[in-house]
């Protein structure tokens, strides 16, 4: 959760929504929740970039990095966030 369904969105068959549906209905830990809504962010964020919507992926991104996780993928997500507020 929610590798999946991102990988339906980023083919167009999922919305964002759907994205982060997975997770609320999944049956996860809080820790495990926490990481999940994190990734969906990050990915969704991406997603909305790489389609063109820049403030939209500004705005997903924040959400995503308000879900810490102690991977390095979160400090990627956040220098991420930083350049594109950057490029503004």
């Amino acid at each position: 959760v929610p590798f999946m369904k991102i990988y339906d969105l980023i083919l167009g068959k999922a919305k964002p929504e759907e994205v982060l549906a997975v997770v609320e209905r999944a049956n996860l830990d809080k820790e495990d929740k926490n990481e999940a809504l994190f990734y969906a962010h990050l990915y969704i964020g991406l997603n909305h970039e790489a389609e063109g919507r820049h403030d939209k992926a500004i705005e997903v991104l924040e959400k995503g990095v308000k879900y810490k996780i102690s991977h390095y993928m979160w400090d990627v997500a956040n220098v991420h966030l930083l350049l594109a507020k950057k490029e503004k």
